[in-house]
C-alpha cells in the first residue's frame, strides 16, 4: 500500500477528485454552474493582476509588467460581470477538455499494459470520455443545459474511472516489483 503514499498516486487522486467534484456541481446546477464558473475565473484574474499591479509598483515598474497587470484586472472584471459572454467560449473548451481527458487515459491504459493485463472494460470509460467531447463540440449551442449535464456526468465517470484505474496499476506495478522481494532483514553487527 505504499503507492497511496507516492506523489503520483496524490496527485492523481486530486485530480479525479476535483473532476467527480466539477461533475457533480454541473449536474445538479446546470443552468447556473457555466456561469459561476466563468466569474470563479474571472475572479481569478482579477486576483492574479491585483498581485502583478501590486508587486509591480513595490519595485520599479519594468516593461510590461504594471499593464499585464491592468489588462488581467479588466478582463477579469468583464469575465465577473459579463460571464453569458464567454459561456459559449467554455462549452468548446469543456469540449476540448473531455477530448484530452479521454486520449490521456486512454494512452494511460494502453502504456500500462506493459505491467499487467488491462481489462477491456477499462477501455470503455476513456472511449465514452472522446465521444462525449466530441458531440460537445459538434453541437455546442443546441442544449447548452444538456450538454453541461452530459459533461458532468463525463466528469465523474472519468473521475471514477481514473481512480479505479490507477489503483489497479500501481497495485499491478507493486506486485511485480523485483526490489522489495530481495530485502533481507539481517541482524545488525558492529565493525
Amino acid at each position: 500500500m505504499r503507492f497511496i503514499y507516492s506523489s503520483s498516486f496524490k496527485s492523481s487522486f486530486t485530480g479525479a477528485a476535483i473532476a467527480i467534484a466539477l461533475g457533480i456541481a454541473l449536474v445538479t446546477w446546470p443552468s447556473s454552474a457555466l456561469n459561476y464558473l466563468v466569474q470563479v475565473i474571472g475572479a481569478t484574474f482579477c486576483v492574479v493582476g491585483t498581485v502583478t499591479l501590486l508587486l509591480s509598483t513595490r519595485a520599479r515598474p519594468a516593461g510590461l509588467l504594471p499593464a499585464s497587470g491592468v489588462v488581467s484586472i479588466v478582463f477579469g472584471l468583464v469575465l465577473l460581470f459579463m460571464p453569458g459572454v464567454f459561456t459559449g467560449i467554455l462549452i468548446y473548451l469543456l469540449g476540448f477538455m473531455l477530448l484530452f481527458a479521454g486520449a490521456v487515459q486512454f494512452s494511460f491504459l494502453l502504456s500500462s499494459r506493459k505491467f499487467s493485463r488491462v481489462p477491456a472494460f477499462s477501455y470503455f470509460l476513456p472511449v465514452v470520455t472522446l465521444a462525449v467531447g466530441v458531440l460537445v463540440i459538434a453541437n455546442p449551442f443546441e442544449t447548452r443545459e444538456a450538454i453541461v449535464i452530459l459533461f458532468g456526468i463525463t466528469s465523474i465517470f472519468w473521475g471514477v474511472s481514473h481512480l479505479i484505474n490507477h489503483y489497479a496499476i500501481n497495485k499491478a506495478r507493486e506486485a511485480n516489483d523485483p526490489g522489495e522481494a530481495n530485502i533481507v532483514d539481517t541482524d545488525y553487527e558492529e565493525v
